[in-house]
């Protein structure tokens, strides 16, 4: 990122934002099927087979949310408003 990819606020659309995952292409994005999307959308703890600190929950490529390891569980860490 530098300053001559940046815009002014009141210039800026749709175009102009950042996505997130891009941003931190060392978080691993878990791509989940739709059992486990609804669970992430409902903000419920996962128990899952994973080793990484950070997760970006992904469905269908739209990060739903980012989940923290809590000892030995996922907790929901940010929800994301796709609406």
């Amino acid at each position: 990122i530098t300053l001559e990819d940046s815009v002014k606020v009141k210039e800026a659309t749709i175009d102009n934002l950042l996505n997130i995952t891009s941003l931190n292409p060392e978080i691993k994005k878990l791509q989940l099927d739709d059992t486990l999307a609804f669970r992430v959308k409902n903000g419920q703890t996962l128990k899952l087979n994973e080793t990484d600190e950070y997760l970006f929950m992904m469905y269908k490529d739209t990060l739903l949310a980012i989940y923290k390891k809590d000892n030995h569980v996922y907790r929901c860490y940010k929800g994301i408003r796709n609406d």
